[in-house]
């Protein structure tokens, strides 16, 4: 299996798992030491997004599961987004029993990346993952030669949604992409108005973007919520339009 379509199969939740769990493991209020129970294991991670109806109220949120109770730690995370550093004021974090909540007030998510750096010293671990934007695309229909997907959840935050469509379960190839429009093979579809943009809208948005990108082999249109693409050369082809990591 490629890269590419491992990657498209993987899950925002189920990458942030991985990144946590391998990082987490055993870290969580330290190592046992002689006679104490061995340290909290990670056992889930939900990563999510929503706004209360403004352009400042904005938040990622990062819910923490453990195998066991564990204690409140007043220090915050150090957290990156966009390659820029987040202050204090904007994280907040609550411990309740074998769950930990990190909530994170933002203003735009340009590429996406998350990098949160948790403990201390020489227990400091770096986690990357990127952020939930709340997009969201459902395939309802597939044809030799067409796809069509419905979009079901809009943007919850302003950032991009990484929309991949596939041909034989690879990446399209495009010439015209580069590093701000591509992301693993996924087009950068921005949701600049978040607030206004309904699943119409955003439908329409990935038709005309994809169009832009691939309109010379394939065929794009938006119907209501939902997009279909058309191989213009293949009508054998196996055809997918998705979120790449979707929140």
């Amino acid at each position: 299996m490629s890269k590419y379509l491992r990657r498209f199969w993987i899950s925002a939740a189920a990458l942030a798992l991985a990144l946590f769990a391998f990082a987490l493991a055993g870290c969580a209020g330290g190592g046992a030491r002689g006679g104490e129970q061995a340290s909290p294991n990670l056992e889930s991670v939900h990563l999510s997004s929503y706004n209360e109806g403004t352009n400042e109220t904005q938040y990622v949120v990062i819910e923490l599961a453990f195998d066991k109770q564990i204690e409140a730690d007043e220090s915050l995370p150090k957290i990156r987004i966009a390659n820029e550093n987040v202050k204090n004021e904007n994280v907040a974090m609550a411990t309740n029993g074998a769950a930990q909540k990190i909530t994170i007030r933002v203003d735009k998510i340009r590429e996406g990346n998350i990098t949160l750096k948790l403990g201390e010293g020489k227990n400091v671990q770096t986690i990357e993952a990127l952020a939930p934007n709340g997009v969201a695309l459902e395939t309802i229909r597939e044809e030799d030669g067409s796809v069509t997907a419905e979009v079901t959840h809009r943007f919850n935050i302003r950032g991009i949604a990484w929309v991949i469509f596939t041909d034989d379960g690879l990446p399209v190839p495009d010439s015209l992409l580069n590093g701000a429009d591509e992301r693993d093979g996924a087009i950068a579809v921005h949701g600049h108005e978040f607030l206004q943009d309904d699943e119409y809208d955003i439908a329409a948005n990935i038709a005309q973007t994809l169009t832009s990108h691939f309109g010379d082999r394939y065929e794009f249109a938006a119907d209501g919520k939902t997009v279909t693409a058309r191989s213009l050369t293949n009508g054998g082809a196996k055809l997918g339009i998705g979120i790449y990591n979707a929140g």
